[in-house]
């Protein structure tokens, strides 16, 4: 170690060769010339002696030492570059800037972290599934709001198959519709109807997206979710009353029917005007079978769309 430190310290370190591009790299950054013959420890920025030095220092063990480096302008910006050295009894370096490079991925990175949090906090389900080449789905990605639908924690569904995830009858009706989608080779849209541990049943609309590689090949699926359930009791309740109503007003022994009109009835208009209104734009839109009979018919259907001129001329 004392043997290498004494060649270190003798050494000139001078500079015997560089091209044009790595003048005009120097100059643009540090504003000054580099010269033949002047020792390179000389053009180091004052913060980085040390690691000029310990590069030295493996040059003589006879490393082949690769970087990349971020060196402050004079300008007080920034340049990068990757460097890296060949095994000789000198220092030959090479350099090459990668400083658009760099800003490229710096703004990808950003770019990724915007998206992730707008992935994340999308206010319906997301998630992608990959198709491996034995064409099982694994489950790469998902957001928050999936987690909170499957009543899962991450480590539960992250790279997994969808059979590992879910119960034999909810990963076939799952992998069919996935299947479905690859058939397709488009979006394709659909409800759900599923129990889910802990969950109970649930009810969700979802779409599903193919993607596809160069080769044109269907290799990922991305797909959203929103949760229906409320939608879907609410609609099954209108439907039931709806169905009590049908039921009351069919069986009633009287007559019951309703009256609509082709053009808005004005109220403000005078009674003489509002009964021609009736007969010009008036018409039966629905009444039960008791009406019918009254007027000669056996079923309700038959009075429908008939007006008064029908019944009085």
């Amino acid at each position: 170690m004392n043997q290498l430190k004494d060649q270190l310290d003798n050494m000139k370190k001078q500079i015997l060769n560089f091209n044009k591009q790595f003048a005009r790299n120097y100059k643009d950054i540090f504003g000054v010339e580099v010269n033949i013959g002047e020792s390179i420890i000389n053009y180091a920025q004052p913060d980085r002696k040390d690691k000029v030095k310990q590069i030295y220092e493996r040059v003589l063990k006879g490393e082949t030492i690769e970087s990349e480096l971020s060196i402050k302008t004079q300008n007080n910006g920034y340049r990068y570059f990757k460097a890296w050295s060949t095994k000789k009894n000198h220092f030959s370096a090479f350099f090459i800037d990668i400083t658009e490079k760099k800003d490229v991925t710096e703004t990808l990175k950003t770019d990724s972290k915007t998206f992730r949090q707008v992935f994340d906090h999308v206010p319906h389900s997301v998630f992608v599934i990959d198709i491996t080449d034995d064409e099982k789905f694994l489950i790469v990605d998902f957001n928050e709001v999936q987690l909170k639908y499957l009543n899962m924690q991450k480590h539960d569904i992250q790279d997994k198959y969808v059979e590992e995830v879910f119960p034999e009858n909810i990963a076939n009706s799952i992998i069919g519709h996935y299947r479905d989608c690859i058939k397709a080779g488009t979006k394709i849209t659909y409800e759900e109807d599923v129990f889910l541990p802990g969950r109970g049943r649930r009810q969700y609309l979802t779409t599903l997206s193919p993607l596809k590689n160069e080769e044109g090949t269907i290799f990922r699926i991305v797909g959203s979710s929103i949760e229906i359930t409320k939608r879907k009791k609410t609609e099954e309740a209108l439907k039931k009353s709806e169905e009590r109503y049908k039921s009351f007003v069919q069986n009633s022994s009287e007559g019951i029917y309703l009256f609509e009109f082709k053009e808005p009835l004005k109220t403000e208009d005078s009674t003489g005007q509002q009964v021609k209104h009736f007969y010009e734009y008036g018409y039966v839109s629905a009444c039960n079978d008791s009406l019918a009979k009254m007027y000669g018919y056996t079923k309700g259907e038959s009075l429908v769309g008939k007006t008064l001129v029908d019944f009085y001329g």
